[in-house]
């Protein structure tokens, strides 16, 4: 697949290093403005979601390391996930339950999901396929829309269209089983930085 087919979009931010082998790109309208990320870890890199298909990006990943793995969080922050595959031979990661947002996905689960060395935890509440993705070599959290930033703190947020907010709750519970310090989050913002599982837990104790 050549440029010729890369969309033409507006001028954006180039990606950003926010932790260590750790990339943040910019908003994607594509998926309501989810920001997605880039892991370098070796051989096996692999980002979380996918940013706008244009030029900056393809050549940002080229240089930085082409994703063996794609996983995507949930179905509304699917965009050119199909696309991003076929440019790099990446393997696409979705939720059984979510499947269908994707042609062919490679790699389906409906629990966790052991990844090189991440973990993948099935979060539903804002999606019923929703996911998160442990990162302990940099103490992180990638939560999607699970778990937003909101001024510098963890929040499940009730959106209207959320698809069972109790259930989200719960499913937030399940991340304080494990060890992170900051949630890089889908939305509010490019990082949520330092003492993040403690901001989880006191959210929690004040909203189920």
């Amino acid at each position: 697949m050549g440029y010729a087919r890369i969309a033409q979009t507006r001028r954006q931010l180039p990606p950003k290093e926010i932790l260590d082998r750790v990339f943040a790109f910019s908003p994607n309208p594509d998926s309501f403005g989810g920001i997605s990320y880039l892991i370098r870890d070796g051989d096996r890199n692999f980002m979380v979601d996918v940013p706008e298909y244009d030029e900056q990006n393809i050549l940002f990943i080229e240089k930085n390391g082409l994703p063996e793995f794609i996983f995507l969080t949930h179905e509304d922050d699917v965009a050119d996930a199909e696309m991003f595959r076929e440019k790099f031979g990446s393997k696409l990661i979705i939720h059984e339950s979510e499947k269908y947002a994707v042609r062919d996905p490679d790699i389906t689960f409906t629990d966790i999901l052991k990844l090189a060395d991440a973990t993948i935890i099935h979060t539903p509440g804002h999606s019923p396929g929703s996911s998160s993705l442990h990162y302990p070599k940099a103490g992180v959290m990638f939560t999607g829309d699970h778990i937003i930033a909101d001024r510098g703190k963890p929040v499940a947020e009730d959106f209207v269209w959320t698809y069972d907010y109790a259930v989200q709750l719960r499913s937030a519970h399940k991340l304080l089983n494990y060890d992170f310090e900051f949630i890089l989050a889908g939305h509010g913002g490019r990082w949520l930085i330092g003492n993040a599982k403690n901001e989880l837990k006191r959210f929690l104790e004040n909203h189920g």
